[in-house]
């Protein structure tokens, strides 16, 4: 099955939903399982924008949050609804694709034509310049006027086999209006200067016939009670009733059929369009239409145009509106025009150019020797993932050309990467590599990398099963309230976040939900974790075991090591070490590992305790603890980021690690993972065990362990060390 992957942010932007651009998106997309019949419809939505109206997410059959193309193995073409309202780099990979032909809708180049208007600021004309070069990537362009098309050939020097002009949708209700009775001149303006409704007033207060027949001129669109003063005081100095301007504001779409159905003439005084959406209005409505003579309008208007400046000629015209004779000749010629620029009628050309652009083949698969981008922290960054991931490279680039872009500034090359770059949206842009994995962990290290993940998709490896302290910490604490309360469906107690954050209780939400629709696909460490995820989104992330990444010889481990590393420790023969290995933090149970120290001393084990990594939580209640149950020499912590040798030294000279978390469901530990590798005896919470599905060495209690548990699971452990 082919699929027609289709960018529809306009109809979730509030700015472009109900003006003349979501229109035109709503009524092709009425109309495309129609015309094409087999394919797929899918709707790029962009994540960060409103969700698409349920009256526009039934006219598809699935949305997409991103438009990266790793995951896409069946044919896909790709249209545009509107290319130069939103930033294009969100669909940019699918523009660089060699497999996936793209059209776009084409509307006018207004802001181009009149740039001291539109354009003003240099930030705005360089957004416009950008947008327009990655206009020119597409393959089919579908203008909505021959002007457009016409202009797409002179800026952009676009061939006319590549362009197919569909002109623009009435909306179904304006094709049958009925006759009424004939009262009023209507002008259907807006906001924009181009407008021009002024010229009309001009003309209606200039036109004898309309002036002594007592024939009002209604303008739609925002225009404030000032400005309907000034136009009436200009009618008034040109002898006109100034009562007869009338001016309603915004009017709903059965309110303007109801002024169709009652205009005497239309007039459509316009400086510049695209289109002219109000011209075939009021054609279908069986109104003569006067329209100022701009490209727009010749297409669509013959013989009552007018110079857009030209009050006098237009009031001429206004004067003609009354003769019988004149109305019958310009609605004979009208209501040939018309009829072309029905929904359905549109539709056709436009999807029908859409299904003879479409593949029949799938995208390009992976070749022999995939080019895969790896985003992630590295070394020197003191992260537990950073050491991962340049364990991983090795590895992976035995397998695939593996090139890096990490935030890490500057880091370590690591063996087998290809290359290593700065962190930036190009790997997930461009089709020059086959797959991009992002990896995600709940530090500041992969804020950028989320950002950009979320942005633009692509695979990701999670390997923390929450995001609580990045999100709540770095993305935005109202944001992480709002999806907290989204996953757990009731509003959160006051504090409640925080508390969480200090470990006092278990955290309720993962946070993961934008990191699973978004991902394609997600991989995680814990089982538990992938359980968890199908449970409270619906998303089946797949399973990646968890690896042991630092590597240890039968030398490392000899007895003579241990004997080497105890000594550069400064540990006497007797004494039993305690390690817990990574940052000090409240979701470690510190304070509990403290009391456990105290129980066994009570105990009359000689033991000592080392906190082996740097603090992430204020320091004062647990050297309080230490310092009032007596253990300040029993009780190292080393402030800062330990160094590899150091690391080391305790995984191979400790007697006992103690590697807890309270923070529940999912967690995985890298220092475990280092407590396995080295072959210590640790005790551990049962949920980061069964993540590492570790060996009868590892000694599993509660995931709220209590001073107790971990004493006596780590007493149990010495037995059996002394017994082995």
């Amino acid at each position: 099955m082919v699929a027609c992957l289709i960018d529809v942010r306009c109809l979730q932007d509030p700015a472009y939903a109900e003006r003349g651009i979501g229109r035109h998106a709503r009524a092709l997309l009425e109309h495309a399982r129609h015309y094409l019949p087999g394919m797929r419809l899918v709707g790029l939505a962009d994540p960060a924008r409103p969700a698409l109206p349920p009256s526009v997410r039934a006219l598809i059959d699935d949305t997409r949050g991103s438009a990266y193309t790793g995951a896409l193995t069946q044919p896909c073409c790709h249209v545009q609804l509107s290319p130069m309202t939103h930033d294009p780099l969100f669909v940019a990979r699918l523009l660089h694709h060699p497999s996936i032909p793209s059209a776009t809708v084409v509307y006018d180049f207004i802001p181009f034509d009149q740039p001291g208007h539109y354009l003003a600021k240099p930030a705005t004309r360089i957004d416009y310049d950008i947008a327009l070069r990655w206009l020119a990537r597409h393959q089919l362009f579908l203008p909505i006027s021959a002007d457009a098309a016409g202009r797409l050939h002179a800026l952009l020097g676009v061939s006319g086999n590549r362009v197919v002009t569909t002109g623009a949708p009435l909306t179904r209700a304006f094709e049958d209006i009925p006759p009424g009775e004939r009262r009023h001149v209507l002008v259907v303006g807006g906001a924009d200067p181009r407008k021009n409704p002024e010229i009309a007033v001009r003309a209606h207060a200039m036109s004898c016939a309309m002036q002594s027949a007592g024939i009002p001129i209604v303008i739609t669109g925002d225009y404030g009670a000032d400005w309907l003063a000034n136009q009436r005081a200009v009618a008034a100095d040109l002898g006109g009733d100034p009562f007869l301007v009338q001016a309603p504001g915004h009017v709903t779409e059965p309110e303007l059929m109801a002024l169709y159905t009652h205009a005497l003439c239309v007039v459509a005084p316009s400086l510049a369009e695209g289109f002219s959406l109000p011209v075939v209005e009021a054609m279908a409505a069986g109104s003569p239409v006067l329209a100022s003579d701009i490209p727009a309008h010749r297409e669509l208007v013959e013989g009552t145009l007018f110079p857009p400046g030209d009050g006098e000629g237009l009031a001429r015209l206004l004067d003609q509106v009354g003769d019988p004779v004149w109305r019958a000749d310009a609605l004979a010629r009208q209501s040939l025009m018309w009829p072309r620029f029905r929904a359905q009628a549109v539709a056709e050309r436009f999807w029908n150019a859409v299904r003879r652009l479409a593949p029949r083949s799938a995208p390009q698969t992976l070749v022999a020797r995939a080019r895969v981008a790896l985003l992630t922290p590295l070394p020197p960054d003191r992260s537990g993932v950073a050491d991962y991931s340049a364990a991983t490279c090795k590895e992976l680039g035995k397998r695939v050309e593996l090139h890096v872009f990490t935030p890490t500034k500057p880091p370590q090359r690591p063996h087998g990467a290809a290359s290593v770059q700065p962190l930036s949206a190009l790997p997930l842009l461009s089709t020059g590599f086959d797959r991009t994995v992002s990896i995600l962990g709940n530090s500041v290290f992969h804020l950028d990398i989320l950002r950009l993940m979320l942005r633009y998709g692509g695979a990701a490896i999670m390997h923390d099963g929450r995001m609580l302290d990045l999100y709540a910490g770095h993305v935005g604490h109202e944001k992480t309230v709002r999806m907290a309360e989204i996953e757990l469906g009731r509003p959160l107690r006051p504090h409640e976040i925080w508390h969480w954050l200090a470990g006092d209780i278990p955290a309720g939400a993962l946070i993961l939900a934008e990191i699973a629709a978004a991902a394609e696909p997600l991989m995680m460490h814990s089982k538990a974790s992938i359980s968890e995820i199908d449970r409270r989104y619906g998303v089946h992330a797949k399973h990646l075991s968890f690896s042991l990444h630092r590597i240890f010889s039968e030398a490392d481990l000899s007895l003579a090591a241990r004997q080497q590393a105890r000594a550069r420790l400064n540990v006497g023969p007797n004494e039993v070490v305690l390690a817990s290995f990574g940052y000090v933090h409240p979701t470690k149970a510190p304070l509990d590992c403290v009391w456990a120290l105290d129980l066994l001393r009570g105990w009359n084990i000689n033991a000592r305790l080392h906190f082996v990594g740097a603090p992430l939580m204020p320091m004062e209640p647990l050297e309080r603890l230490i310092e009032d149950l007596g253990l300040t020499d029993r009780v190292s912590i080393f402030g800062d980021f330990v160094d590899e040798g150091l690391y080391r030294d305790h995984l191979v000279g400790a007697d006992v690690g103690l590697q807890l978390r309270t923070s529940g469901i999912g967690s995985m530990s890298g220092a475990l993972s280092d407590c396995v590798a080295a072959g210590l005896p640790t005790v551990t919470s049962q949920d980061l065990a069964e993540g590492l599905d570790a060996p009868g060495y590892v000694r599993a209690i509660a995931n709220n362990p209590s001073p107790i548990l971990v004493a006596e699971a780590a007493i149990a452990l010495l037995d059996r060390r002394d017994t082995s």
